[in-house]
Order: structure tokens, then C-alpha cells, then sequence
């Protein structure tokens, strides 16, 4: 009897681990082919990096997705120990098991405090971006902030590209500015290497 609740209870940590694990890599992936996508102006067409970008669009989505997740376990849990191990061994183990998915829902709860936090910048963003008449100009300034900014806030910078591809007037500014800053930053990066290489092959007092 000891021997089966310690392997229910190692089965369950391992499991909820590797599950975890496991769900990590497939959000780093999406999330990376999410990114590539919007940052070249496309709409990702490959299920994970849209259905990661559906997640991030509202909380709603995010606990939907989370619930599946935990449902997951649940019932792949819940198989195994009923056909491996008796249930007087599944009631004793039932604090463990438990611990285990309060570990999980904890892990979910924090993924979807930050799609809160980025629902939010969005409208935030978005109410710079749409206020006044000139979209282009609020755009400019917040690129611009960005730019100067030290630690610039990635949410931001997500959104402005999120927004980028909306097919109307807002889309369309939005893409234009991020366009022509991307040509900028890109000119004043080549003149920076050329400075640079200069600067090496001479014997004044380049940038080393």
C-alpha cells in the first residue's frame, strides 16, 4: 500500500511537471512564430501562433485555455489512477494530488494576470493612438517615447504591431509609421557599423 502511494503520488508530481514542461515549449514556439508574424506584418496562418495570439487577446481567452489545460490533467490523471491503483490508495494520496493542482492553477492564474496586463495596455494604447485627428502624429509620439525610453515597455511595441494590421485608416497609419521608424533605427544601426569599422582601421580616436 505504501509502495502504490508513493508511485500515485511521484506519477502525479511527474506528470503535472511534464505537462507543464511540455506546454511551456508549445507557448514558446507559438508565441515566437506569433511575434515573427506581426512584426512582419502578416497574420500568422499556423495553428499554434494563432491560436496563442486568440489566448492573448482577452482573459477570457487566456482562462478558457488554461482550463483545458488543467482539464488535461485532471482526466489523464485521473485514468491512470483508476486503473492502477486502488481507491483507498487514490483517497490517502488525495492531499498530494491536490497540492499538485494548486500548483498548476497558480501557474495559470499567472499566465493570465499578464494577458490582463496586456488587455489593458492595449486600451490604453489604442485610446493614444485613436485620440484626435491625427493618427499618425500620436503614433510618431509613441514610437518615438519608445525609442528614447530605457527599459521600453515590449507590451506597447506588441500592440503597435498588433494594430498594424487592422485593415482601416488606424492599420494603416500605424503600419506606416512602425515602417519608416524601422528604416530609421536600421539607417542610424549602419551608420553606427561604419562608424565603428573606421574608427578600428585608423589611428585616430575611433569607436573601438
Amino acid at each position: 500500500m505504501q509502495l502504490q502511494g508513493f508511485e500515485l503520488g511521484f506519477f502525479a508530481m511527474a506528470a503535472s511537471l511534464l505537462l507543464q514542461f511540455f506546454w511551456l515549449a508549445i507557448g514558446r514556439r507559438a508565441s515566437n512564430g506569433y511575434i515573427r508574424a506581426i512584426t512582419q506584418y502578416r497574420r500568422p496562418t499556423s495553428a499554434l501562433p494563432r491560436l496563442y495570439g486568440w489566448g492573448m487577446q482577452s482573459v477570457g481567452n487566456s482562462l478558457l485555455e488554461e482550463i483545458v489545460l488543467n482539464s488535461l490533467l485532471l482526466v489523464v490523471a485521473a485514468v491512470y489512477a483508476a486503473l492502477y491503483f486502488p481507491v483507498e490508495t487514490i483517497l490517502v494520496n488525495l492531499p498530494l494530488l491536490g497540492f499538485v493542482f494548486v500548483l498548476s492553477g497558480a501557474s495559470s492564474l499567472q499566465r493570465t494576470r499578464r494577458v490582463q496586463s496586456l488587455v489593458s495596455v492595449r486600451k490604453k494604447t489604442m485610446e493614444s493612438v485613436g485620440s484626435g485627428t491625427d493618427i499618425i502624429g500620436n503614433v510618431r509620439a509613441i514610437v518615438n517615447e519608445l525609442r528614447d525610453s530605457p527599459i521600453p515597455d515590449g507590451r506597447v511595441w506588441f500592440v503597435l504591431f498588433e494594430m498594424a494590421l487592422r485593415q482601416d485608416t488606424t492599420g494603416y497609419s500605424v503600419r506606416d509609421v512602425l515602417m519608416d521608424k524601422s528604416r530609421e533605427i536600421d539607417a542610424l544601426r549602419g551608420k553606427a557599423r561604419e562608424t565603428k569599422q573606421t574608427g578600428t582601421g585608423s589611428s585616430g580616436t575611433g569607436i573601438q
